[in-house]
């Protein structure tokens, strides 16, 4: 008896010995995982399109970096490998941050495209490129224009089925639907281009549904705001063959982008038949009879009259596309922006080779007002231009009356008699950390519940003031806000002057950079420190009417390309 006693003691001590043993190599991990910290953590700069990302099933997704005390799963692997071989685009992926870790793993931060799963991801040890749980993605595959039958490049098309529903075969979209993010709509609502005749200029396909896109654009009206992408399907042919049999249709279209076409004409043949080469080959080129030539000149001028464009001559190299060009189909012809400020024609001018407006004309100024979408235009402010990539603006922020500092603030830091901070974008971009320097001054026990409170509250408002004061600012390059000319006291639409907007670069503004500071409790270190840079979008959204010769408002939503 006492034999099994002695025998019982001992397993007991052994297995007692086991199960310390096991708890301590718990703590241990538990210990080293509480020590892995964030060293690096900022914003992907490259092109939005090269960040489309799928994942691979290997690795969970987590609220923060997976290695972190306290990251919690998102979703499992089973779950993104699910989405991974999804058929609809709303499971595309946009990798919008990447963080290194003290161990040197990387983590990048993501989101569907539905924002239906929004996370931390480990990707292998390098942030130059997509591991571990990412894989690059294509998520639309552009394709060559000949893909399409010369019937269909040829045809004549009507929208379908015009109305305002969002599902790819209604209205038309700035990029085919899901395939990038946050990037949606051309129109909402394309009721009023029911009527309006369009031709396909580009073609593609999705690349999770493998369904056909094409992008169009109105033959009449070079700026219309409903040129963008649709389905295939949400097409109509109103003409098989609109193209004469004994015609030939030339497109004169703009120099920097050949899809806007400015003016359209056919030119017929008496007894032309259709499929025969308009002009002759000999001597290894095109030509075209000198009668011809003359009368197709003579076209172009009376075409592009009244425009902001010109062709006085045919090149050699116009004469041969044209006389290669078969009857029934048309032809593009490059034609010649005027320039009005310099370097232009000799027509009309002063002398010195420039174009002179007539004297009757004049501009509206356009006055950029932004505000949240919905936001009504009354309370929308004036944007201000920045020439600079960020402003030198300095914003002020005060500590509460209750705020309480530690007991030797050092010289720089927070303190009752240094109790405010002025701080602009520019003094951030030379010292990332002052900010940081400065709220060291503020207590870090304070209070036991939160030690860091002050700190990351400050943080806060001094981040969201950098912010407000980016979104009352415009980055000025390369528009031109007087650019809307016209007959002093004409009045115009809202609808004219919108067509104007949306065919320039004022469509769409940006703000200066505005910095990021981080406020994150849990890594006290980096508490006002420079975080990221960042930047807010502001896309047109309405016009006023007005007269011309008087300013004249316009109104954009503001919009994060990337958040």
């Amino acid at each position: 008896m006492q034999l099994d006693l002695k025998k019982s003691l001992f397993v007991s001590v052994a297995v007692l010995g086991f199960v310390a043993a096991v708890g301590g190599l718990g703590a241990q991990s538990a210990s080293a995982k509480s020590r892995v910290k964030v060293t690096s953590n900022k914003a992907l700069r490259t092109l939005p399109q090269s960040r489309n990302v799928t994942f691979t099933g290997d690795n969970a997704l987590f609220t923060k970096a997976g290695t972190l005390r306290g990251a919690k799963k998102v979703a499992s692997t089973a779950t993104l490998s699910g989405l991974a071989n999804s058929s609809l685009s709303t499971n595309n992926v946009r990798a919008y941050r990447v963080a290194t870790t003290s161990r040197g793993s990387v983590y990048f931060k993501v989101v569907t495209f539905d924002k239906q799963y929004r996370g931390w991801i480990y990707g292998g040890k390098s942030i130059g490129e997509f591991a571990g749980g990412l894989d690059q993605f294509k998520t639309f595959d552009i394709n060559t224009i000949d893909t399409l039958s010369q019937d269909q490049l040829n045809a004549n098309y009507k929208l379908a089925n015009p109305g305002t529903a969002n599902d790819g075969k209604t209205v038309t979209y700035k990029q085919p639907l899901y395939t990038q993010y946050k990037i949606g709509r051309a129109i909402t609502d394309s009721t009023p281009y029911a009527d309006k005749i369009f031709k396909i200029d580009k073609v593609g396909n999705r690349t999770r549904e493998n369904d056909r896109w094409v992008h169009i654009y109105d033959i009449n009206n070079a700026n219309s705001p409903a040129a963008g992408w649709i389905l295939m399907s949400g097409l109509k042919m109103t003409v098989q063959n609109p193209i004469a049999d004994n015609a030939i249709q030339i497109n004169l279209v703009d120099p920097d982008n050949h899809s806007i076409v400015v003016k359209t004409f056919a030119y017929t043949r008496d007894g032309a038949q259709r499929g025969t080469f308009f002009g002759t080959f000999a001597n290894n080129t095109w030509t075209i009879s000198s009668e011809d030539q003359t009368n197709i000149t003579a076209q172009i001028k009376n075409a592009l009259a009244g425009t902001q464009y010109e062709l006085n001559n045919l090149s050699p190299a116009q004469l041969a596309d044209i006389g290669a060009t078969k009857f029934g189909y048309s032809v593009n012809v490059v034609v010649n922006k005027i320039n009005y400020n310099g370097g232009g024609s000799n027509n009309n001018s002063n002398g010195g080779g420039n174009k002179v407006l007539p004297t009757t004309d004049k501009f509206s100024t356009i006055l950029p007002y932004a505000g949240q979408i919905g936001q009504s235009n009354e309370t929308r402010h004036l944007l201000t231009p920045v020439k600079d990539g960020y402003p030198d603006t300095k914003i002020v922020y005060t500590l509460p009356k209750d705020a309480v500092y530690v007991d030797h603030p050092a010289k720089g830091q927070a303190s009752p008699t240094n109790n405010t901070i002025k701080v602009s974008p520019s003094d951030i971009d030379t010292n990332p950390n002052i900010v940081h320097d400065w709220l060291e001054g503020l207590k870090n026990n304070f209070p036991d519940t939160d030690p860091y409170i002050q700190r990351t509250e400050a943080a806060k408002s001094i981040d969201a003031k950098l912010e407000t004061q980016a979104k009352t600012q415009y980055r000025l390059k390369n528009q031109n806000f007087k650019g809307f000319v016209g007959t002093p006291g004409n009045k115009f639409t809202e609808k004219q002057l919108m067509s104007y907007i949306q065919g320039t670069a004022l469509k769409s503004l940006v703000s200066p950079n505005y910095p990021g500071l981080s406020s994150d409790s849990t890594q006290p270190e980096y508490i006002g420190s420079l975080a990221d840079w960042n930047k807010v979008e502001y896309q047109i959204n309405t016009t006023d009417s007005g007269t011309i010769g008087t300013p004249v408002k316009a109104y954009y939503d503001i919009v994060y390309p990337d958040n």
